[in-house]
């Protein structure tokens, strides 16, 4: 029986996985069935689990960096300019459309 449940996962996991690689080059999700087939994989073999922390690691590392440059762009203030009477002129954007914190 146990057996049987590895043979599973393995060929299950392993037709996702081979699918998934061949959606990088196809056009399909691949970003998607690539983590799905590891994480078939994972509840029966330790490398799946390794490959899958690993990851897991690398999107929250691209997304925490992502998330913290669209901050940094949204709620710094507007650009400062001299204008022509040479008093300070701001930018024409309202306060509006600066991001609060959730």
């Amino acid at each position: 029986m146990i057996l049987l449940r590895k043979s599973l996962v393995a060929v299950m996991g392993g037709a996702l996985l081979v699918a998934g690689v061949a959606m990088l080059v196809l056009p399909g999700p691949a970003v998607v069935v690539i983590p799905a087939a590891l994480a078939i994989l994972a509840v029966e073999f330790l490398w799946a689990r390794r490959w899958l922390a690993w990851l897991r690691e690398r999107y929250q590392t691209i997304f925490s960096n992502r998330l913290a440059m669209d901050r940094k762009a949204v709620t710094q203030p507007p650009p400062v300019s001299m204008g022509s009477s040479g008093r300070l002129a701001h930018s024409a954007q309202p306060p509006s459309y600066q991001l609060t914190r959730r």
